[in-house]
């Protein structure tokens, strides 16, 4: 611009924006009734010419520790075997390249498993190693002698040893849920604060007590409090077994983590649980669009490798079959049977798998695929409540559960949205609750939401 249009040059009768928000004044009239621009002609500065301020701005490498608890309490049932293949699962299939990622493990002290590695490829031995890094076997030291804060400072060590700043750095924390922290919680929340950490916590077991509702954990609001999530995994012990599906459970909550620390990861199209000893073949079907990448992964989590029969098979939408054993691959160490599907085509796919699980475990078979970020398609789901609330009569104020979905920034009109609630814990038999699915009805415009269509009974 080397001019503003006066009132002597100014159009006031053309078709303007300017004429229309301005009541047909000129740019440099309005500029004139700035106390800045008094008594000035347009092109005087009295202060000069200034070079301009140039500053870049870049996206900060993602940053993640995984701390984890390593004690007496993790050596019940098959917990510390569990804890090993999530953390593997995380870090060899699910971190993006590009991050960093480090592993210390806590009881009375802390010690260093992995140093902090940035993750270059999908496939490497430094994925291998560090998904690997945590010890066989857990600790003999008491839960109860736990010091979280001296897993945070190691934490910090670390990141300060390998560069850059520690803020907005995730810490990942695996912690039991069944002991609440309320002496540790203030220097935790300091430590936290002065760092400029975001805590991401995992209560894992968090041990269910017939009848009382889960106790508060005073770490849950550090976690809020510093920008992170909190996710709880149920214990599901059988005498002296665990369920496969505690497994399945944590390794969600640990890469919903790694979501939640700004991370893009595999997005779940499809999650389902074919109880042993019912059926010998388990049959579902899935969908696959353009919202996601062109390839997707089919697999298949199991308790022990012998509860997988020979048969797989995946049909297209297309009707073509895929039944090669060639074409699955097999991680013991996570307990997963998978099928990479490349260039998937698009449409509803079928599968079969053949179930010889006993009938307390279970085969869960879940496919994922990474987001295709020109879709532009956003998810969000939040609750009314910060903390979960035992609803149980109807003077108290129910949960209402909300879900906005967005493309391309704008609100999709009649979008249909289905929840699926699901009870953490287990039944009087021992099994897991069924889910209840309720549909979430609203009209689109983001913010006249619908609760009174919607509505389930705190009895469910």
């Amino acid at each position: 611009v080397t001019k503003f249009c006066s009132a002597k040059t100014h159009n006031r009768e053309a078709p303007t924006k300017q004429n229309a928000l301005c009541k047909g004044l000129s740019a440099w009239d309005v500029m004139k009734k700035h106390k800045d621009f008094e008594n000035k002609s347009p092109l005087q500065n009295v202060n000069g010419h200034h070079p301009p301020q140039i500053h870049f701005i870049r996206k900060p490498t993602q940053r993640f520790i995984l701390l984890v608890e390593d004690t007496t309490v993790m050596n019940v049932q098959r917990r510390w075997e569990f804890v090993r293949k999530a953390v593997r699962r995380v870090v060899v299939y699910d971190l993006p390249n590009g991050a960093e990622v480090g592993v210390v493990v806590f009881n009375a002290k802390a010690k260093q498993a992995a140093q902090l590695f940035l993750l270059e490829t999908t496939i490497s031995d430094l994925r291998e190693r560090v998904g690997s890094s945590l010890p066989r076997n857990p600790s003999v030291v008491r839960s109860s002698q736990a010091c979280i804060a001296c897993g945070l400072r190691k934490a910090i060590n670390i990141l300060k040893e390998a560069g850059g700043s520690t803020q907005a750095a995730n810490i990942i924390l695996v912690t039991s849920g069944s002991h609440p922290r309320e002496a540790e919680a203030p220097e935790v929340r300091n430590i936290v604060q002065e760092h400029g950490l975001r805590l991401l916590l995992v209560l894992y077991p968090l041990t269910e007590r017939p009848g009382l509702p889960a106790p508060d954990h005073s770490l849950v609001p550090v976690a809020k409090e510093s920008g992170g999530r909190v996710f709880t995994v149920m214990d599901e012990g059988v005498g002296i077994d665990s369920k496969v599906s505690m497994l399945v459970s944590l390794m969600e909550a640990l890469t919903a983590a790694v979501t939640a620390g700004g991370s893009v990861t595999p997005v779940l199209l499809h999650s389902a649980t074919y109880q042993g000893g019912i059926a010998s073949l388990s049959t579902g079907a899935f969908s696959l669009d353009d919202s996601v990448m062109a390839h997707a992964r089919f697999a298949i989590y199991y308790y022990d490798l012998n509860h997988v029969g020979n048969t797989i098979h995946l049909t297209s939408p297309s009707g073509a079959t895929f039944a090669s054993v060639n074409m699955q691959e097999e991680d013991g160490d996570v307990n997963m049977i998978f099928v990479n599907l490349h260039n998937a085509e698009r449409g509803v796919w079928r599968y079969k798998v053949e179930n010889r699980a006993d009938s307390h475990q279970a085969l869960h078979i879940q496919v994922t695929s990474l987001p295709n970020l020109s879709s532009d398609v956003v998810v969000r789901v939040w609750t009314n409540q910060d903390t979960l609330i035992i609803v149980d009569n109807e003077q108290q104020d129910p949960i209402i559960l909300y879900a906005e979905v967005k493309i391309g920034g704008a609100a999709v009109m009649n979008a249909g949205v289905m929840a699926t609630l699901q009870r953490l814990g287990t039944n009087a038999t021992g099994g897991t609750y069924s889910p209840v699915r309720v549909p979430l009805l609203d009209l689109g415009t983001g913010g006249e939401w619908d609760v009174t269509k919607s509505t389930i009974r705190s009895s469910v």
